[in-house]
C-alpha cells in the first residue's frame, strides 16, 4: 500500500512491543468548509535505546531521503550512548562507496548533538552514521539553492 502519513512514536527503556511499525492506520480530516479526505499510514515506534536521526526535526530511517535548503540543514543524531560517527560523500552511494574517500562530519563520539553540514552546491549527498558496533544508518540529502 501507499502511505501519505507516517508517525514515530518513542518508548521508554523496557517497553516491549511486538511489531515496531503497525500499518493501515486511517486518517480521516474534514476541514471548516467539509471537505472530507481520508489518508493510510503508519505508525513507527522507537525504543530509546535505538540510533535515531532527524533532519530538520523530521525523523528519518534507514535510506530515507530528506529534500533541505543549502545552509539550513540541521542533522541530528542520538545513539542512546553508543559511540557513532559521521561520513559523507556528493551522490546517491551505497553505504560502502561512502566509506572510501569521503569527508568526514565528526570522528566517534558518544554525545547526542545536533551538526550543521554546509554543502557548496546544490544535489545529492549520501551521508552515513557508523556506530561502533558497525551498525550503519544511511540516509540521502537531496540540498537544492
Amino acid at each position: 500500500p501507499y502511505y501519505t502519513s507516517i508517525q514515530y512514536v518513542i518508548l521508554p527503556q523496557g517497553s516491549d512491543i511486538a511489531t515496531k511499525t503497525v500499518d493501515g492506520v486511517t486518517y480521516n480530516v474534514t476541514d471548516s468548509s467539509g471537505n472530507t479526505t481520508t489518508c493510510t499510514g503508519q505508525i513507527r515506534f522507537f525504543t530509546d535505546q535505538e540510533l535515531m536521526v532527524k533532519v530538520n526535526g523530521e525523523i528519518v530511517e534507514r535510506d530515507d531521503t530528506a529534500v533541505v535548503r543549502m545552509n539550513d540543514i540541521d542533522l541530528y543524531v542520538n545513539s542512546a550512548g553508543e559511540p557513532y560517527k559521521i561520513m559523507w560523500k556528493s551522490g546517491i552511494k551505497t553505504a560502502a562507496q561512502v566509506k572510501i574517500n569521503a569527508q568526514t562530519l565528526t570522528s566517534y563520539t558518544d554525545k547526542a548533538q545536533s551538526y550543521k553540514p554546509e554543502f557548496t552546491e546544490t544535489g545529492y549527498y549520501t551521508l552515513v552514521i557508523t556506530t561502533q558496533a558497525q551498525d550503519t544508518y544511511r540516509i540521502i540529502l537531496y540540498v537544492e539553492s
